[in-house]
């Protein structure tokens, strides 16, 4: 095997992205650009043609957003296109040219896969090394993205290359299982529609300005068709292409207004009873498991020292797995110490449990009742 050039240890596995693309956020952002644009340009132009100003700002900001809509998806395709992943005996390293990163195995303390829907088999993994809790709090992220069957990656990184997959589809979690391995504990999230109401002070802001977004996105709809109103009143509609180019503008105004209301919408009303109703979780012999949709979170039974019960007034229950690790002694995991949940991605949390005490005795390596009579 050859080695790697910085550590000197053997190359393990070598990779890189399977599919050059720019990310999710990048595309509605230079969508967003573009809309700028056209509303710059519309209004630009139809200036021009009711007043014979001639000034060029509004062009000059149509040609700033589509050079910058261009360089949103341009710039992460160029630097996707030539990163490489490896595997050494120690290390997981990302690099491209002179820069690299790098994360220690023994200290990764989870892994995140996100599944491609339009791409079987594709996916990123997200390793995560998390550090003490305090003023000293932050995490360690390196993503692979977008490598073919990363379930397999995971398993090499995890040291149990003899089961790791190179299937060109998405395997269910009891085809991943190791030789040694079996399912001991199996369940669902219980949820109601009060789980849709914010849950902390972050997404209360966040409501607060969708529901600005929307008033705003109301008024704009309404003043925009009373000024037509009157100006197709007064003879203004007359003059054909300015007054289309006018009205091209306000409507495109109100859709990017009205777009961002919903995206922000979906995001805080929404994400959270959606991602409750997809959500499962499994305690093998060896690992734990949480999926929600297409994204998992992969962790290892040894790195869990201690479960934190947060039992709620109707019987349910929140278990917080507090993790340790390499020089990371004690740390918190997603609210396990009184830090904010953040829900925006996967964490080592089972929420909404209806009999938490079947997943503590499962990780405490007592017998717990049979999966199936827990599961949802």
């Amino acid at each position: 095997m050859s080695r790697d050039s910085c550590f000197g240890e053997r190359i393990l596995w070598e990779s890189g992205p399977q599919r050059i693309e720019a990310p999710a956020q990048a595309v509605l952002l230079s969508r967003l650009l573009i809309a700028v644009a056209a509303i710059a340009l519309s209004f630009g132009v139809a200036r021009v043609l009711a007043f014979g100003s001639r000034g060029p700002a509004p062009l000059l900001l149509a040609l700033a957003a589509t050079l910058l809509s261009r360089a949103t998806l341009w710039v992460p395709r160029w630097w996707l296109s030539q990163l490489r992943y490896r595997v050494t005996d120690d290390h997981v390293i990302c690099k491209r040219g002179l820069w690299q990163r790098s994360i220690e195995r023994n200290a990764i303390s989870y892994a995140r896969i996100s599944w491609r829907s339009d791409s079987p088999g594709l996916g990123t993994l997200e390793l995560v090394r998390a550090f003490p809790t305090g003023a000293l709090r932050r995490t360690l992220t390196l993503r692979l993205q977008d490598l073919r069957a990363p379930d397999g990656v995971w398993a090499i990184i995890r040291g149990a290359s003899d089961v790791a997959s190179s299937s060109p589809r998405r395997l269910s979690i009891g085809q991943r299982l190791d030789r040694d391995e079996r399912v001991i504990w199996a369940a669902r999230p219980r949820f109601d529609s009060s789980d849709a109401l914010p849950i902390n002070l972050r997404e209360w802001v966040a409501l607060s300005g969708t529901l600005m977004l929307g008033g705003l996105t109301v008024t704009l709809a309404t003043r925009g068709w009373s000024i037509l109103r009157r100006l197709s009143e007064a003879g203004f509609a007359r003059s054909g292409g300015t007054f289309l180019l006018l009205a091209l503008g306000l409507l495109l105004t109100v859709l990017v207004v009205g777009s961002i209301t919903w995206q922000l919408g979906r995001q805080v009303i929404l994400r959270r009873l959606r991602a409750l109703r997809s959500t499962s979780y499994l305690i093998s012999n060896k690992r734990v498991v949480i999926q929600r949709g297409e994204e998992e979170l992969h962790l290892e039974r040894s790195h869990i020292v201690e479960v934190i019960d947060s039992r709620q007034a109707e019987g349910r229950g929140t278990l917080f797995l507090v993790l340790d690790g390499p020089r990371s002694r004690g740390f918190a995991a997603a609210g396990a110490f009184g830090e904010p949940v953040e829900f925006t991605e996967l964490s080592p949390v089972f929420e909404q449990l209806d009999d938490p005490e079947g997943a503590q005795l499962a990780l405490s390596d007592k017998t717990p009742l049979p999966p199936a009579s827990r599961a949802a």
